[in-house]
């Protein structure tokens, strides 16, 4: 799970400060979409070992999913 808080907080960093001051920031942040979808690709592989209550896992790929569909419109 530890694995799994660290890729999201490495998601969120980047997404934060972009969006600061109306998407001011925005231009700074190089590869964007390349290093969203590549932590998302990590995320969707440390599944398996991260948590094994069978339910979640479908969840959460779905998640992961419609998160890297979002990311390629940009």
């Amino acid at each position: 799970m530890e694995l799994l808080i660290d890729i999201l907080t490495k998601i969120e960093q980047p997404l934060l400060f972009s969006s600061r001051d109306g998407y001011k920031h925005l231009p700074l942040v190089k590869d964007l979409e390349a290093t969203v979808m590549n932590l998302l690709t990590k995320m969707l592989h440390a599944l398996p070992e991260a948590g094994n209550d069978g339910e979640a896992g479908p969840v959460v790929r779905g998640l992961i999913d419609k998160l890297q569909a979002l990311v390629q419109r940009i």
